[in-house]
């Protein structure tokens, strides 16, 4: 079975764990069987675990949800303080490192169709220049201190532009966005658009939990009472015996493949999918490749589907303790397994996902007191040849709109270690459309603390604003203008070398 193939029936396995986040509430006022608790439970434990962390950052929710909707602008500006004893060896003067930085911008605006895209570094006090990407409706922008003018592409002929510029061939008609051949499916005149990338960055919560109600409810009717088992049981979790229900599902190879046409077949028609589609990369390519695992899905024998035990372990409705299973004809399995409560004061996590020789862990917990948190975690990576351990430890405090956290990150792969400390402040006033970071990140390079700070500014209702007056047409220019193009971006290049390397000197 191809890999395409393999990765949608993950999705799918996936859509099984959450089945009852839409579909449950069709078997609520139904006699207490199996089934029933087996996807009330998935429901009301996926929501306990939305609410936590809606509790939790509650105005940056709010934020988020704004911001699908707005206009939006992000500014950041990272510096770094780099100790004396590190330069020496470089002849670079602490004071150049002090006085450097990187100007980043981001910004989007769905409603006029404007996103702008830019890097402004400044070496030494010197400001080198804004190199910008820049897209209204009709045309891409292109300026940066290398070149003398504002450069356009129209929108609908960036493919060709990029095999002007490039000297390769990515289709079989230049003005088509569509039409690529195998080698460079990923070029087209949307993947070209820094507005049709930027408008796929949001996808509303609610058109989410829309979409996962339709499948999940799809997936139900797929399902029988048949698929499922209940009894009683005893089990540990965070040091403490628990009493209850133990819901096992069973999927067979057959119903795994059925499931799987299913989804794919309403997936195919399915307008709103189609949509993210076109936000995210292109539908006609969306629409080939669900044409093509579909096919290749009823094409395939039931035994190339692996089967499926889901067993959880419930009380009152929160799923205590998970044990999936998936098993292809081989013997081959992957398997996730483990352990969470999750209360108003507290989450605990002990979980392991584990596939061939692969594996992967989660432990830790977060605990409440107050306004405060205090978060132990530690991500674990075995690849049966290297493993690689990553403990975060983060203590967080609230005070209106204000939050910071601050804490560690220790690294350990085999005997390498490193350990990196931050402090991330950030105020979220959700009235007036405000989001500001104040993050530091601090490491040892050769026993020695350097530490890289980031300040940065979130705006919604932005008006998005780029230079494009007189922009020149790269499409409309010859083969000689291109090459006045080429020798002005190596004079100017050179030109800025120079200025920083004296900068540099004179600091």
């Amino acid at each position: 079975m191809s890999k395409t193939v393999k990765i949608v029936i993950a999705v799918v396995i996936g859509l099984l764990l959450v089945v009852g986040i839409g579909g449950a509430a069709a078997y609520y006022f139904m006699k207490n069987s199996p089934k029933n608790t087996y996807l009330l439970s998935e429901q009301e434990t996926a929501k306990q675990m939305q609410e936590y962390a809606k509790d939790r950052f509650e105005n940056e929710f709010k934020f988020q949800d704004k911001m699908k909707d707005e206009s939006y602008l992000i500014s950041l500006d990272a510096s770094a303080d780099v100790p004396e004893k590190l330069l020496k060896s470089s002849d670079i003067p602490k004071s150049a490192i002090d006085a450097s930085k990187i100007g980043f911008k981001m910004g989007h605006d769905p409603e006029n169709e404007k996103s702008v895209l830019a890097l402004n570094p400044t070496v030494a006090d010197n400001e080198i220049g804004e190199f910008q990407w820049a897209a209204d409706e009709d045309n891409q922008y292109y300026s940066a201190p290398i070149l003398d003018d504002v450069y356009k592409a129209k929108n609908d002929e960036l493919v060709d532009v990029y095999e002007k510029l490039t000297g390769e061939t990515v289709s079989s008609s230049s003005s088509s966005s569509s039409s690529m051949n195998s080698n460079n499916s990923a070029i087209t005149n949307d993947t070209l658009n820094l507005n049709s990338l930027l408008s796929g960055t949001q996808i509303s919560q609610e058109k989410v939990e829309e979409i996962s109600e339709r499948y999940s409810e799809l997936i139900i009717d797929k399902l029988d009472d048949d698929n499922f088992e209940k009894e009683d049981d005893k089990i540990d979790v965070d040091g403490e015996e628990k009493d209850t229900n133990k819901v096992t599902m069973d999927i067979s190879k057959a119903e795994t493949k059925s499931i799987l046409t299913a989804v794919l077949e309403k997936a195919k028609e399915d307008k709103d999918i189609k949509g993210i589609a076109e936000d995210q990369f292109n539908a006609e390519e969306y629409d080939d490749s669900i044409d093509e695992a579909l096919e290749e899905v009823k094409d395939a024998d039931k035994d190339e589907f692996p089967s499926i035990k889901s067993v959880i372990w419930e009380d009152d409705n929160q799923i205590l303790k998970r044990d999936l299973t998936l098993k292809d004809n081989s013997g081959a399995e992957i398997k996730l397994e483990g352990t969470s409560l999750i209360d108003d004061d507290k989450l605990v996590m002990d979980y392991n996902v584990s596939a061939d020789e692969a594996k992967i862990s989660l432990k830790g917990e977060s605990t409440k007191e107050d306004d405060k948190y205090d978060d132990k975690y530690t991500l674990g990576f075995d690849d049966g040849i290297k493993e690689t351990d990553i403990k975060v430890t983060n203590k967080e405090t609230v005070d209106g709109n204000k939050r910071t956290d601050k804490g560690d990150i220790e690294i350990s792969a085999n005997y390498d270690e490193t350990t990196i400390e931050y402090e991330n402040k950030l105020e979220t006033d959700v009235k007036n459309n405000s989001q500001k970071q104040d993050l530091d990140i601090t490491t040892e390079v050769q026993y020695e603390p350097v530490t890289v700070n980031i300040k940065g500014e979130t705006k919604l209702k932005e008006d998005i604003k780029f230079d494009k007056a007189g922009a020149k047409d790269l499409n409309t220019m010859s083969n000689s203008d291109f090459s006045k193009l080429q020798k002005e971006i190596s004079d100017n290049a050179e030109d800025i070398l120079k200025d920083v390397v004296k900068d540099l000197e004179d600091k």
